[in-house]
């Protein structure tokens, strides 16, 4: 299994198809069922909640530090931020200017193991990034929340560009992996504010991503691979691509706000 972020690397950003969305069911006018959640509203309501994290530590709430020389150099850490749409504790990744060895990586990596490979999956979490921030000369990053496949070192890299559109590429390995899947809309994305992601993955093919309640992604006939489901979910914000020595022009950072996890 594949930790550090990169293109083609098993990292991706935040969890984003969906497919089959569990709805309430209706009968004789009246509706069963658990009703829509207010904070994610996209999510699946009969859907089990396996982590619901206010990112209170680096190492808690079943998420793991994957290296920790990142939280003893403070290139990740927890911080205090009062404006914090979910809770004031944050995860902040450090693009430190001038850090050539950025390129195709990471600040900093934190991931979950879910119990049990699924082929269904739901991510939802807030996103801030500093203003001003130094994107590569691509010019993008892929803020990636990866869900790692069973015994598949890959998954879908969510890319988040200067000029605030987003897209996302298919990487998983074989089986159509490696297509650019873009999505076509206006500029939803801005510096300096906190955004709300919701993804939902389905191996049926088809997955939706949505920034502040807009859907963003609503893709069909992808390729994921032929094994038992995601396994893992990550954080690993990475620089580029890029090829070194590219570096960072200014300080900048990434702030992750409370992460909402279901599975069928």
């Amino acid at each position: 299994m594949t930790l550090r972020g990169g293109r083609g690397a098993a990292t991706v950003v935040a969890a984003l198809l969906a497919a089959a969305v569990t709805t309430c069911s209706t009968s004789g006018g009246g509706t069963t069922g658990p009703p829509p959640d207010k904070t994610w509203p996209n999510a699946p309501p009969a859907w089990t909640v396996v982590s619901d994290y206010d990112m209170s530590a680096l190492n808690g709430g079943g998420w793991t530090n994957a290296y920790a020389s990142d939280s003893v150099s403070g290139d990740l850490s927890v911080i205090n931020d009062a404006t914090g749409p979910a809770n004031p504790t944050t995860w902040q990744f450090y693009y430190r200017k001038g850090n050539s060895a950025l390129c195709g990586t990471s600040p900093g990596t934190e991931y979950y193991s879910l119990a049990s490979p699924t082929k269904r999956l739901y991510i939802g979490f807030w996103v801030k990034f500093s203003s001003p921030f130094s994107f590569p000369q691509d010019p993008e990053v892929h803020v990636q929340v990866n869900f790692t496949a069973a015994g598949n070192g890959s998954g879908i890299v969510w890319d988040m560009t200067q000029s605030g559109d987003v897209y996302w590429v298919n990487e998983f390995a074989g089986n159509g992996g490696n297509s650019n899947i873009y999505s076509t809309h206006s500029p939803s994305w801005s510096l300096g504010g906190w955004h709300k992601v919701e993804m939902l993955l389905d191996y049926a093919g088809t997955g939706k991503a949505w920034v502040d309640g807009v859907l963003t992604v609503n893709a069909s006939g992808i390729a994921y691979p032929n094994d038992g489901g995601f396994a893992l979910v990550e954080f690993s914000p990475t620089w580029g691509g890029c090829t070194p020595p590219l570096a960072p022009s200014v300080n900048g950072w990434i702030w992750i706000n409370h992460v909402h996890v279901r599975t069928p």
